[in-house]
């Protein structure tokens, strides 16, 4: 799994995280292109990666799934395209750690994690063969656009409510329209 790199200096469960397998991620380091090749050479050899799209903990202020970084996007189109078929995309959300209280355990509160079924994208990978050296960014831009809305489809399903129009964009702090 992809974390942030400070996570494996954490005292107590920072030797944890490395022992089961963190890919460390130096943010805000100009190093995207190093990460995303670690994590395609990961999934072409068969093991599995979780990644957090968002980068953090959600921002909007009414803790639904927030914009996304487009890195998601282009490790699982580039894999695919190495490997010749689409690898298994799953979304996965979890809705209610963010009322437990760090301080004081009690009242108990329920956290759920729901992971959805494979996403499909194969109309993405249709003509990978002519993308050149790179992923093309409008088609990673695109499968993170449908990782989020699918979160928050599988978000709305968890919460029993009706998702707002729009995301919350983490840069301008403000709810955009898709």
């Amino acid at each position: 799994y992809m974390a942030k790199a400070e996570m494996a200096s954490w005292p107590l469960i920072g030797k944890w995280f490395q022992l089961v397998g963190m890919q460390p991620v130096q943010r805000r380091s100009g190093k995207a292109k190093a990460i995303e090749e670690t994590s395609v050479e990961i999934l072409t050899s068969g093991r599995p990666l979780t990644v957090w799209p968002e980068g953090t903990v959600t921002r909007d202020p009414q803790k639904w799934p927030m914009s996304m970084k487009n890195g998601v996007g282009m490790i699982a189109l580039e894999a695919s395209r190495r490997l010749g078929y689409q690898i298994p995309l799953y979304c996965a959300v979890t809705w209610g750690a963010a009322s437990i209280n760090h301080w004081w355990p009690w009242p108990r509160k329920n956290v759920v994690m729901c992971y959805d079924e494979a996403l499909d994208y194969t109309d993405l990978l249709a003509d990978c063969d002519s993308w050149g050296e790179e992923v093309p960014e409008d088609l990673a831009n695109e499968l993170t656009r449908r990782i989020r809305v699918r979160m928050t489809e599988v978000m709305a399903e968890i919460r029993g409510e009706q998702a707002p129009d729009g995301y919350w964009d983490y840069r301008t702090m403000s709810r955009v329209k898709d």
